[in-house]
Parts: structure tokens; sequence; C-alpha cells
């Protein structure tokens, strides 16, 4: 997954991530949203933290994992 951008507000139910999926498919999520086996647990502004089996993964806005 590719972060493309990412959209921060003070309160969490307006932050959003757009994200490349696998396959090029761009998502525009928020927090607690699912994709794949990945929960996006928080946006900040320069990245996303997905859980992914209770794990932390950290993606900053276009790193490739």
């Amino acid at each position: 997954y590719v972060v493309i951008q990412t959209l921060w507000h003070p309160k969490s139910e307006r932050r959003t991530a757009r994200i490349t999926v696998p396959g090029g498919t761009q998502l525009q999520l928020q927090e607690g949203d699912r994709v794949g086996e990945l929960t996006i647990e928080a946006i900040e502004l320069s990245g996303v933290v997905f859980l992914h089996e209770g794990v932390e993964v950290r993606r900053g806005v276009g790193q490739r994992g």
C-alpha cells in the first residue's frame, strides 16, 4: 500500500488518507477503516499508522513498503 495524501484535522472523524492498493486502485479512507488485512489506526500529518495483527505499521506519504 502506498499513502498518496493525508488530510489531518483536530477531529479524528474528519481525517482522511488516500491510499493506492495493489492493482493501482486509489481509496479514500478514515481512521478505523480496513483495507485488506490492515486497519487504519491513525492518520497523521505525514503518514498513516496501520494495525496488522496487533502490530503497528507506519507508512509515510509516498513511502513504498
